[in-house]
């Protein structure tokens, strides 16, 4: 339930930032002109979306700047149509949003497989010295006396109260 939640979430994520690039795009164009650069704002939008929720929400990041960017900034305005030169920049885009979405989604998995091997080597070293702690205990406790002998130079490691008595 909760990765389906955190995937709605990225989802969402995904189709804020392309709202807020298309907004940006639309409040500084008249000033800025960034119609002649109609992908400019997207790359961002991609970025963030492949970064928080992965490949899936770059991809559709992609996707749905390429609408944005065709209906409102490529000739012909408000439609659909294409010109060659306006499907070269289109196709241009789509390729490099799918790139980024690929390369920060996997790096973004890798990432996360990094933090999982670390929390379990944590662990593992948690159990170590919880195990040598009580090898430890067990050791010096018993009332057998007990020695640790190292095999190559045959000297004592470590001996218990027991074995010195």
């Amino acid at each position: 339930m909760i990765r389906f939640k955190r995937q709605i979430l990225s989802y969402g994520v995904a189709i804020a930032a392309v709202l807020l690039a298309t907004l940006l795009m639309l409040t500084f164009d008249p000033y800025a002109r960034l119609s002649q650069a109609p992908f400019l704002l997207f790359f961002g939008a991609v970025t963030i979306s492949a970064w928080y929720g992965g490949r899936g929400p770059g991809v559709t990041a992609t996707l749905l700047s390429v609408l944005s960017a065709n209906y409102l900034f490529l000739s012909p305005a408000f439609g659909f149509g294409l010109s060659f030169s306006a499907g070269v920049r289109m196709a241009l885009f789509m390729i490099q949003g799918l790139v980024i979405s690929f390369l920060v989604g996997s790096l973004r998995i890798a990432q996360e497989q990094t933090r999982r091997s670390l929390q379990q080597r944590e662990q593992a070293e948690a159990d170590l010295h919880q195990s040598e702690a009580d090898f430890r205990a067990m050791f010096n406790i018993t009332s057998v006396g007990k020695a640790l002998l190292d095999a190559q130079t045959r000297r004592f490691l470590r001996v218990n109260a027991a074995y010195c008595n």
